[in-house]
This record gives structure tokens, sequence and C-alpha cells, in this order.
């Protein structure tokens, strides 16, 4: 939803978001205070339309309709635009029944594409189990990020470092849901 979106979105600058899939109800306009921190938007899925008419002039944007070519047009955007702190973000503010079975095989899919791809930056390579796991939360105050694993753990960690803090165990089964209480 664009609650979340916005709390994915507040975290980073210098954003390649990839939003979309369907629509919920009141799309993302409460998001206009994270524009400016989107240097693109990668469209997907039904509400493609609908969330390039939201955004206008004010972010530059590309239908990219599926997935795998947000993922790709993302990467190439950033590439050449040669952002050395760029973020590839799947945050799509949106439910993912019209190209996935649940937002479960979407986070799997996204961390597949990106695990794929020919990334050579160190910070982007130790980061990548943190940004492209589907089952994370990001603290209120953006400092931690909280990852499910699929062996019942949960990774915490720092977003300034990219270093995970703290590892908590004990879980029946794979962390399918997280959230930080609002004191963190």
């Amino acid at each position: 939803n664009a609650d979340a979106a916005a709390r994915a979105l507040a975290c980073f600058d210098d954003v390649y978001w990839i939003a979309g899939g369907r629509p919920k109800e009141g799309g993302i306009r409460s998001l206009a205070p994270y524009f400016p921190r989107i240097r693109h938007a990668f469209l997907i899925g039904e509400a493609a339309g609908e969330f390039a008419a939201t955004l206008g002039d004010a972010v530059p944007h590309t239908l990219s309709q599926t997935l795998a070519r947000a993922t790709e047009d993302a990467l190439a955007a950033a590439r050449k635009d040669g952002i050395g702190n760029a973020v590839a973000l799947l945050s799509p503010a949106c439910a993912s029944f019209d190209q996935f079975k649940n937002f479960e095989e979407r986070g799997d899919v996204f961390r597949d594409l990106v695990t794929g791809l020919e990334i050579t930056s160190p910070v982007v390579k130790a980061a990548t189990p943190m940004l492209t796991s589907s089952r994370f939360a990001i603290s209120p105050d953006g400092r931690s990020v909280a990852v499910g694993r699929s062996d019942g753990a949960i990774d915490l960690y720092e977003v300034a470092s990219l270093q995970v803090r703290r590892t908590l165990a004990g879980h029946d089964g794979p962390v399918r849901d997280l959230l930080f209480t609002p004191d963190g």
C-alpha cells in the first residue's frame, strides 16, 4: 500500500522506483512529498496508467508493464545516470494479484531477478540480501531493516553500514511477515 511505500521511499535518495500491480484505493497521491527522492519510476501492471497520470511531470517514468522489464530498465537507467548510491526499490504500493499469485511470489521473483544481474558495486552486493527479500520491515526511524529468512531467523541490518547487527532465531518455519512497533 502507499503507507508502506512511503516508509521505503523515506529511507533512500536517488531512487529508481518500481511500482504498480493491482491498484489499491487511494492510489499514490499521498506519496507526493517523496517524489523529489525518485530519479525515475518504472510502472508495472494494472496501475501503470493511473500511476503515470499521478506522477505527471513531477517524476520521470516508464511504463515497463512487467517486473522483469522494470528491473532491467531500472538497472539500465542507474548505470546511464552514474549515480553511486542509487537504489532500485520494489515498493509497489499495490496488490500483486494482476501478475503474481501473492506478494511473496512477486518478492521472490524480484530477488531472483536482482540476484541474476551483473552488479559490481561492493555496497550493492552487501545490501542484496537485505534489499531483495520479500519479507522485510523498515524501522520507524529508517535506521534498521529486519529481514525474514526461510529458515525462521530474522536478520536485523543497520542501514548505514549494511551489516547484520543481530540475528533472531527460534521461529518455526519461514518468516512471512514483519512489523516494527511504533517505538522501533
